[in-house]
């Protein structure tokens, strides 16, 4: 295949847009956010990220979070706009903050899918997790990903 800047000429055909991975995203119920391929120069390499805001409904929990992580990380991973060089950010809130989440489970999920974060923070409404993207392709494979299926399980409505 040939390739220029890390995007083969087929990458377009593979995957999805960040516009469809966040009409995805959206059309989880109980699920909101969006998905965005961003970067910046340092020098004369541009450095590219693939960042996800997702929003938990307060209506709804994350029944599984080792399913919902390895959704996340597929997700994000098919979106072909630019290849990420970088890292991939997931940024998870709650729109009201479900009473007892386990916040570490939140890295916990990515360590179990066998990804070391490079970066985790929880705070009592959100968790932030970034993971190399060199990390994500040698477990995920090459990029783009195929789009994934939402899973199962993955949330459950709270009852009243």
């Amino acid at each position: 295949m040939f390739g220029l800047g890390g995007c083969s000429i087929f990458s377009k055909f593979q995957g999805q847009s960040a516009e469809q991975a966040t009409e995805q995203l959206r059309s989880v119920e109980g699920l909101d956010g969006t998905i965005r391929v961003d970067g910046a120069y340092s020098g004369f390499s541009k450095r590219t990220f693939t960042v996800s805001r997702v929003m938990v409904s307060s209506d709804y929990e994350i029944a599984n979070m080792d399913l919902f992580a390895d959704w996340l990380l597929r997700l994000l991973w098919s979106v072909n706009d630019e290849k990420t060089n970088t890292t991939l950010m997931f940024h998870i809130t709650f729109d009201d903050q479900p009473p007892n989440f386990d916040w570490g489970g939140g890295e916990q999920a990515f360590l179990d899918l066998g990804f070391s974060t490079t970066e985790a923070d929880s705070t009592d409404s959100a968790i932030l997790i970034t993971i190399s993207s060199d990390e994500v392709e040698k477990n995920l494979g090459d990029w783009p990903g195929k789009v994934p299926e939402v899973p199962e399980g993955m949330l459950t409505r709270v009852s009243e």
